[in-house]
């Protein structure tokens, strides 16, 4: 026969690497902080502009001639082993008119190296992009040792901009732990690790389809609950700041920390 079942929920800590560029000086190109990264000009053919922070963005701004050159924005090489699923994300928005082909050709691409491998593209954009609307660009269900995230950019006038913010390398890791005493003897079963994705979130955050509600709870206490449809949730109303989001799923309550935006 089996005998009564315990059931113990914990968590465990998720990686969160966010660059959102404030508190730099407008002109900074390094950073050797705990998100470190480096704006590379050795592709730069072009003097004036700028290809550095601005205004609390990252701004790639007549970096380049007519000549095949670029510049380039890489993120430190990030130690993800023991995080489960990575998610990443990036805003992008640009200004000015653009050329999208031709020697003076504008653009911007975006790539990530898993385990020291080969670039593979997750994003590029020729000459404007969404109608100069911002856009926020996602990758998730990363895995692997290590990641790093790659901007190659060019713009060939004073009069062309690419913004680039809020660059986000996130896992949140809740791993749920059950034992159960059967025959008299304890066995231990790991729960599925769970994400949430994108984090941080402007809007629809993606579930497991199974679960049908969320509660969330801000760092002041207040508590919101919410309906989710086939795993989506819509966080739009949701006011922005740090939350734990919990809900059920295969019978264990999963928790996770999401940034609202």
């Amino acid at each position: 026969f089996q005998d009564s079942v315990a059931i113990e929920v914990t968590e465990a800590e998720g990686l969160t690497w966010i660059e959102d560029f404030s508190g730099w000086p407008n002109g900074t190109t390094v950073d050797n902080g705990p998100t470190a990264w480096e704006a590379h000009q050795d592709g730069r053919s072009k003097s004036g502009g700028l290809f550095g922070v601005r205004d609390e963005a990252l701004l790639v701004n007549s970096t380049n001639t007519k000549d095949s050159k670029f510049v380039t924005w890489a993120s430190e090489v990030i130690d993800i082993s023991g995080y489960g699923t990575v998610n990443v994300s990036l805003d992008l928005q640009s200004e000015g008119v653009m050329e999208d082909r031709g020697q003076w050709i504008d653009y911007v691409k975006c790539y990530l190296v898993l385990d020291g491998q080969a670039p593979g593209v997750i994003a590029e954009y020729f000459g404007n992009v969404n109608g100069n609307q911002e856009i926020t660009i996602e990758r998730g269900n990363l895995s692997g040792n290590t990641l790093q995230l790659l901007i190659e950019a060019r713009t060939t006038s004073t009069a062309e901009t690419y913004y680039i913010d809020n660059v986000s390398i996130e896992s949140d890791v809740s791993v749920a732990s059950r034992t159960t005493k059967e025959f008299g003897q304890p066995r231990a079963m790991k729960g599925p690790v769970q994400h949430v994705y994108p984090n941080p979130t402007t809007g629809i955050v993606h579930l497991p389809p199974e679960v049908d509600t969320v509660d969330l709870i801000s760092l002041q206490g207040k508590s919101f609950h919410f309906r989710s449809v086939k795993g989506n949730v819509n966080l739009s109303t949701l006011p922005a700041g740090i939350y734990l989001l919990i809900y059920e799923f295969q019978g264990l309550q999963v928790r996770s920390r999401i940034v609202k935006r």
